[in-house]
């Protein structure tokens, strides 16, 4: 597509994810680009196809990452949704705008895009075929698995919105690698906490 298209894909990736979409303006991301003011029209036909763009670039990959992570059959249920927290956990270190991208999504007052909704779809689909699994076999409390699974991604994505919060108030430092990866066992051990039935914890 080209280098203007793909300055105005960063560019809009980062104005998106500290202002959000409405908070965005076109002038705004051409001029971060370097770009004309026609430049979004031309290449992507308007900020709203920009937009979803950047949504596709940041969470196709997540749920790429989920699949690679989850689909093991083999593997004992909470493995797996253990390997997809941890799944979550990794792409959102790598992508530290993940998170406010997110949450401007999942609060914002109209229909969800549609790569956000095929992502939390896809990640609905899979952690909750894991939770059927567990609680089919026995090794996973019964509930409803939607809402175990908004439970359960609301870990890794809460803390990882948190993190600046977590160094100022708490001194908890999720930009050192030893810190980060003692969180996310953290998190993963409070997952698998929650999810064990009493009889296997004791």
């Amino acid at each position: 597509m080209g280098d203007t298209a793909g300055a105005l894909l960063h560019h809009g990736r980062r104005l998106f994810a500290r202002h959000g979409y409405e908070g965005t303006s076109v002038r705004a991301i051409t001029a971060a680009a370097g770009a004309n003011l026609g430049a979004i029209t031309y290449h992507y036909g308007s900020k709203e196809t920009l937009y979803h763009e950047v949504l596709t670039a940041c969470f196709k990959p997540l749920l790429e990452r989920l699949e690679l992570a989850m689909d093991d059959r083999g593997a004992p249920p909470l493995a797996r949704v253990e390997a997809g927290v941890r799944a979550i956990f990794a792409h959102q270190a790598a992508n530290r705008d993940l998170a406010a991208l997110m949450s401007r999504e999942l609060a914002a007052d109209r229909p969800a895009p549609e790569p956000i909704r095929r992502m939390m779809q896809g990640a609905l689909a899979r952690f909750s075929a894991a939770i059927a699994a567990g609680q089919a076999d026995g090794t996973i409390v019964p509930g409803d698995p939607a809402l175990m699974t908004v439970s359960i991604v609301a870990q890794p994505v809460y803390i990882t919105l948190l993190r600046h919060r977590l160094r100022d108030v708490f001194g908890v430092d999720t930009a050192d690698p030893e810190t980060h990866r003692r969180v996310v066992d953290h998190a993963v051990r409070f997952i698998r906490r929650s999810l064990e039935p009493a009889r296997r914890k004791a």
